[in-house]
């Protein structure tokens, strides 16, 4: 009896060990470029275990990184997806703000803001709004949304870097004498 005990609770440590390093692996694919290896490593993962919405959400991110035109019709998929499971996930919120502002789709930032409603610490939905104020050239905006990323996080790159372009573009605008 205690060797049965022993095997069943092995294969349970197995099994988690195996499920964690298959999430590893899918990302260590698909940071490594291996889209075809870490889109089999997802399928796998949603497979095994369909409830982990966090799972789909990355595997989104993976397919917009691919970005063609299929794969970004996969990542909206899985997106919605997510968010009839769960409609204030701040990852599929956040993947869709993304995709929006790529399309450069009005609804980007409304997609930006629910997912920093759903999760207040989601900076990169905070720099996406900052991001697409400094596009529509509304300078005080992007500051003002770049100071709250930094709020969130006091090293964001993104929320720096758009205070550095208004700083610069102020300077080189006086300069100049615009």
């Amino acid at each position: 009896m205690k060797l049965a005990a022993r095997l069943g609770l092995l294969a349970l440590v197995v099994h988690l060990a195996v499920s964690a390093q298959t999430l590893e692996q899918a990302e260590a694919l698909w940071h490594a470029r291996d889209f075809v290896s870490a889109n089999l490593a997802f399928r796998a993962l949603v497979a095994q275990s369909p409830d982990r919405l966090e799972y789909k959400v990355l595997w989104g991110r993976m397919f917009m990184d691919h970005g063609d035109r299929d794969d970004l019709g996969n990542a909206d998929d899985l997106f919605k997806e997510v968010l009839k499971v769960d409609k204030s996930n701040s990852g599929a919120l956040l993947g869709l703000a993304l995709m929006a502002a790529d399309a450069y789709d009005g609804g980007a930032e409304k997609l930006a803001r629910a997912a920093i409603e759903a999760n207040p610490k989601l900076v990169e939905a905070q720099e996406l709004i900052a991001r697409l104020a400094l596009e529509d050239n509304n300078d005080s905006k992007a500051a003002d949304e770049a100071r709250k990323a930094l709020a969130i996080a006091p090293n964001s790159v993104v929320a720096k870097a758009i205070l550095a372009d208004r700083k610069s573009t102020r300077l080189n605008s006086s300069h100049l004498g615009i």
